[in-house]
């Protein structure tokens, strides 16, 4: 592969994803807040060492793709 080709693929390459699973110490539902998919309710947020960090705007099912998530318990 020559050196331009190198390049022009790691200009294609998608960016690095920055989530952490290890951030999150547990998934808690946000009833304030309806899905930017479905315009259900709650959504998901993660949360670790008491404090939000993490606000995925989507409702269980959107975001962990199962339709068990509805449950928050699920989570």
């Amino acid at each position: 592969m020559s050196s331009r080709s190198r390049k022009a693929r790691a200009k294609l390459a998608p960016p690095a994803s920055t989530a952490d699973p290890a951030a999150v110490d547990s998934f808690e539902p946000d009833y304030g807040t309806r899905c930017e998919v479905c315009d259900e309710s709650p959504c998901v947020t993660g949360v670790k060492a008491g404090r939000v960090v993490y606000q995925s705007g989507l409702c269980g099912p959107c975001t962990f793709g199962t339709a068990e998530a509805i449950d928050p318990a699920n989570w």
